[in-house]
């Protein structure tokens, strides 16, 4: 509506006859329902009905743009009232842009905490168990060590089964 609203504001400043200058708005505005919608309405005007009425017949536009256009073709500052509706539709989608960009950044904010947290997990972790092993090496006992485990013992990193508690604790 704001695209509409402006192309056609903008052309009839300009001294473009109405018809011709929805004909041109047409073919600008980027919304193909609006871009047809709009061929219609020009049509209709070309055969002597008011504007305010070919837009209402339309079904597209807001009924605010339809009592702007009424009251701004009865006063004659068609263009005037046009570039006050783009104005108000600019207004509307900047803030409805700015509801959702407030909305989306706290999402954003925990995602990236989240990811943050997870890298440094997946990079301290396996130190911290490194760390964790080699403190448990060095707090063996010389006495345990010096030990030979028997022949059919299941053999830990240390090479004594009296350790494997200890290194089940561990990992």
């Amino acid at each position: 509506i704001a695209q509409f609203s402006r192309t056609l504001s903008t052309l009839l400043a300009g001294g473009i006859p109405l018809v011709s200058a929805l004909q041109t708005t047409a073919g600008a505005v980027d919304n193909l329902v609006f871009s047809r919608a709009t061929l219609a309405i020009g049509e209709d005007v070309r055969q002597g009905r008011a504007l305010w009425d070919s837009i209402d017949r339309s079904g597209v536009m807001s009924d605010l743009t339809i009592e702007l256009v009424k009251v701004g073709e009865s006063t004659g500052s068609l263009d005037v009232m046009l570039s006050n509706v783009a104005e108000f539709y600019d207004e509307q989608v900047d803030e409805a842009l700015t509801r959702v960009v407030s909305l989306f950044e706290p999402i954003m904010l925990v995602g990236m905490g989240g990811l943050v947290g997870f890298l440094l997990l997946a990079m301290y972790l396996p130190i911290f168990r490194l760390a964790g092993a080699a403190l448990m090496t060095a707090a063996i006992p010389a006495s345990l060590a010096a030990q030979q485990p028997a022949a059919n013992a299941p053999r830990t990193p240390w090479g004594h089964p009296d350790l494997q508690g200890l290194w089940n604790a561990a990992t």
